[in-house]
């Protein structure tokens, strides 16, 4: 049925915010629609919260789309990188975080995270991402704080030219405020290489 609809050219064109822009249609107009409608994924949402705010979609419609997308498929970096981008909107995103980290099994029993915080996690994770190892290290830091039952966080780098290695155990914050912690122990631990 699907292969017969393409073969004759009457296949449904879907109604996603590319399709709705690439034919020229209003940025606001598309957006508000489409998170009105409940037909803007968490992803694609997430993603364009800095397009939206560009295009002046009316705030409580943002405000909306924040209470009524389903975070059950984002990734840990997926927060970050949003947060990262509409810092603005960094109490919503952080909510949309906890509530998609709620329904998340827990992880039973105690459970040790270290996060890298030497020099080489300044590294982009791919040529076209806006995002570091580091970003992923605290993305993940988050996650873990929220799923598992009882976790102990830790940061760990060097000083490069005292040939000298620290881990600095973290204060029990929880959602974004772990990534200044862990931002700070970059900077107090020496940033440097482990050793």
């Amino acid at each position: 049925m699907l292969f017969k609809k393409l073969a004759e050219d009457k296949l449904a064109i879907p109604d996603t915010w590319e399709v709705s822009l690439s034919a020229g249609r209003n940025k606001k107009e598309t957006f508000e629609r489409l998170i009105l409608e409940n037909k803007l994924g968490a992803l694609a949402f997430l993603r364009n919260l800095r397009n939206m705010e560009d295009a002046k979609v009316d705030r409580d419609i943002i405000k909306k789309g924040f209470e009524t997308i389903n975070p059950r498929w984002l990734l840990p970096i997926n927060y970050m990188m949003a947060y990262k981008a509409s810092p603005r909107w960094a109490q919503e995103i952080e909510t949309l975080m906890f509530k998609g980290y709620a329904t998340q099994p827990k992880l039973k029993g105690k459970t040790v995270f270290v996060v890298d915080v030497s020099g080489s996690m300044g590294g982009g994770i791919s040529e076209k991402s806006g995002s570091n190892r580091l970003d992923v290290a605290i993305a993940m830091a988050i996650m873990a704080r929220e799923v598992c039952e009882d976790v102990v966080l830790y940061a760990t780098a060097g000083y490069d030219h005292l040939y000298t290695h620290k881990t600095l155990l973290l204060p029990a914050h929880r959602g974004f405020a772990l990534i200044d912690t862990i931002n700070k122990a970059h900077h107090s631990l020496g940033g440097g290489g482990i050793f």
